[in-house]
């Protein structure tokens, strides 16, 4: 999560913070422990890929925590695309499985996200899961939406006027360093929260979300609850929570699977109910010839 990770990296330079006071103990574990419920229970889990700008089918069948990060192809009505280019302009197949066999730090190898939009061609779909198949990219992680699970925000606080104000008017790419700076007013009076904060910037490959969830209790409860409760909660929930949820299950393309054949202009609304999570399938592509 951009906004978790770049905030953990400015917080973590507070790690020297004085605090002191608090509330007292009892009233601390009951609120520390509230914060921490509500956390838990909102959905906060960015997913293991990028799909601004595409309109996923909404499925209630998909976990809420999506698979390791893999290669993704978006398809969309205007056909399937790698790295923005579509998947049979010059040199992208090539680059496409460069990239399978030497995938980035943190991205499982074979493993192939599909970010569908609503209104893909069902053509489009079988000729992307084609591409991977000859990639070796056989672990197919499909992306949809998924209902967003009932929460109460926190009650309002002294910091959500710019709270607001960060979402609405600053430029996109500052809004995470504009929060950080926020934080760093509300957890400079808990050195305990700070290094919570500063142990989630070194993260790799486990959620950085759940690990500061994990964290949030026991510190407070450290530092007596010594800071605005409320502002925190505030800050938290901005911070954490996903107000479109998204993820994706898993299925397996093999020769053995249940092949699956469909018109070639069927939409993708229509064509994902025939998948279901950890599927062994073969995808044929759509007769295009008489």
């Amino acid at each position: 999560m951009r906004r978790l990770g770049l905030a953990a990296l400015v917080l973590a330079g507070l790690v020297g913070a004085c605090g002191g006071g608090g509330k007292d103990a009892a009233v601390c574990r009951r609120e520390a422990a509230e914060l921490s419920q509500l956390l838990a229970t909102m959905d906060h889990e960015p997913p293991g890929f990028y799909g601004s700008g595409i309109t996923l089918v909404s499925r209630s069948d998909v976990p809420p925590t999506p698979p390791p990060s893999g290669i993704e192809i978006h398809v969309t009505r205007e056909g399937a695309l790698y790295l923005g280019e579509p998947l049979d302009a010059p040199g992208v197949r090539d680059r496409l499985e460069r990239d399978a066999r030497r995938p980035r730090v943190g991205t499982e190898r074979g493993l192939l996200y599909l970010v569908i939009a609503e209104d893909a061609r069902w053509a489009d779909v079988a000729h992307a899961t084609a591409v991977g198949w000859e990639a070796d990219l056989v672990e197919l992680a499909l992306a949809f939406a998924r209902p967003p699970v009932p929460v109460t925000p926190p009650p309002r606080s002294r910091i959500d006027d710019d709270l607001e104000r960060i979402r609405d008017s600053v430029e996109p790419g500052q809004k995470a360093t504009e929060l950080a700076r926020l934080l760093q007013g509300v957890v400079r009076g808990c050195p305990a929260l700070v290094r919570a904060f500063g142990s989630v910037a070194g993260v790799e490959g486990e959620s950085k979300a759940d690990t500061l969830m994990r964290a949030i209790e026991p510190a407070l409860v450290e530092c007596n609850c010594s800071l605005d409760m409320r502002s925190l909660s505030s800050a938290l929930f901005w911070l954490l929570y996903v107000d479109k949820p998204t993820s994706a299950f898993r299925i397996t393309l093999a020769a053995d699977g249940e092949p699956i054949e469909l018109p070639p202009d069927t939409p993708w609304r229509d064509a994902h109910a025939r998948f279901s999570p950890g599927a062994r399938v073969l995808v044929k592509l759509p007769q295009t010839g008489p």
